[in-house]
């Protein structure tokens, strides 16, 4: 009997040290996130959270942002962000992008660019600062992310010619 409960004493003594290091591993999304945002550090890409202005409403739940820096020769840098609507509105840009910017309106290249771009799933929002060109995106599918930064090297350009 008394083997019995040492046993069962060393059972639990183990389940004890072995579980909160289990507990510590991360999760099937954590890696799957890390291996993506590793992808895009590994094509140039900068992940963030990124800032948001209060008058553009609640940040999209797990959006990240996805920056291409700007060209070295680029001189000047449009501050800017667009957030794509679920609805079209004569006021937004190429019809669903509300602007959020001290400029009154985007560049015509870039608002031509948005008619005829490609977007890429999962976008919430775009845009220009200090740092480069932007898309607030929900880090779909990995394969999603050639398309991001497609999407980033043609909006960078569209500022930039």
């Amino acid at each position: 009997m008394q083997s019995g409960w040492t046993i069962l004493i060393i059972v639990l003594v183990i389940a004890m040290a072995v579980g909160p290091v289990m507990l510590m591993q991360p999760s099937g999304r954590q890696r799957r996130l890390a291996k993506l945002r590793q992808q895009a550090a590994n094509q140039g890409l900068t992940v963030s959270t990124g800032g948001w202005p209060s008058k553009a409403g609640k940040r999209p739940t797990g959006a990240m942002r996805y920056s291409l820096p700007w060209a070295a020769d680029d001189r000047h840098h449009d501050k800017l962000l667009l957030v794509k609507k679920d609805y079209q509105h004569e006021l937004h840009v190429a019809g669903c992008w509300q602007l959020y910017s001290d400029q009154d309106q985007v560049r015509p290249s870039t608002e031509q660019f948005l008619q005829s771009a490609n977007l890429p799933a999962g976008v919430y929002a775009m845009g220009f600062d200090g740092l480069g060109a932007f898309v607030d995106w929900s880090e779909g599918r990995s394969e999603d992310l050639t398309a991001v930064a497609e999407f980033l090297l043609a909006l960078r350009a569209s500022v930039s010619g």
